[in-house]
């Protein structure tokens, strides 16, 4: 089976103080791939890869005032853009637009940010993203309970990531504010 063929995944975050990088597991917890962050980027830009090495996708972010990442298939063609609500009211929002613009998918998060449920417009669970801070890194569970791309339930994971992660660093710089 390729990348891109499971229900279920595992994301862990390898530890690295130069980029950020994940490993992708299967159910019996066997690597499927990884996804690799360019060495300096300040938008967020990762490659996803098969235990082959080659290249099944990619995010690259955009900067501007609303946080978003397009999302590319292995031919290097727009598949979709994930994008995060710019004011929060109880928990994170993000969703995700096809490369025509339109809204096919929501994310909202609890309170702690820590799960995620994916629905599509007509309200019907799509995908859920649990993650566990365990041993100083984080580890996503992926859920896939419905017909989609798997590349953009993973992408949109690995957006969320980065977004969330960079925003915490930043709350650390007095002064800022989201």
């Amino acid at each position: 089976m390729g990348l891109l063929d499971y229900n279920s995944y595992i994301i862990n975050r390898k530890l690295s103080l130069i980029t950020d990088s994940f490993s992708i597991m299967n159910d019996l917890n066997e690597e499927i791939g990884e996804i690799q962050g360019k060495l300096i980027s300040l938008k967020g830009e990762f490659n996803f890869r098969d235990t082959t090495g080659k290249v099944v996708g990619k995010i690259k972010g955009k900067l501007s005032l609303r946080p978003a990442f397009n999302i590319y298939n292995d031919k290097n063609s727009l598949i979709a853009t994930a994008k995060r609500k710019m004011i929060d009211t109880a928990g994170s929002e993000y969703w995700v637009e096809d490369r025509e613009g339109k809204k096919i998918l929501e994310a909202t998060g609890d309170f702690s940010g820590q799960e995620y449920q994916i629905k599509n417009q007509e309200g019907k669970l799509i995908a859920e993203i649990s993650e566990k801070i365990s041993n100083l890194k984080d580890t996503y569970a992926i859920k896939i309970h419905d017909k989609i791309d798997p590349l953009i339930i993973l992408a949109l994971t690995i957006s969320i990531d980065y977004y969330e992660n960079k925003k915490n660093q930043l709350e650390l710089i007095p002064g800022f504010d989201d």
